[in-house]
């Protein structure tokens, strides 16, 4: 687990140098931005797969059977 931290943190450490911007810099943008908007931005995707499978699901029913 240590190694882990340890591996997370250098290549925050490492954005940071590559950007010009500071580690609490990237961390900010990484977990309070970038991690709830993509978080977000799968729920709407299930949401509207859901809605894609009941619609499917529907038409597979309506078809006539011989």
């Amino acid at each position: 687990m240590d190694l882990t931290f340890d591996i997370a943190v250098t290549l925050l450490y490492d954005i940071a140098d590559w950007t010009g911007l500071t580690y609490k810099q990237i961390n900010v943008i990484i977990f309070c931005w970038l991690w709830p908007a993509a978080t977000i931005a799968l729920i709407v995707m299930l949401n509207r797969q859901r809605k894609t499978i009941r619609r499917l699901q529907l038409q597979i029913k309506s078809v006539p059977t011989r």
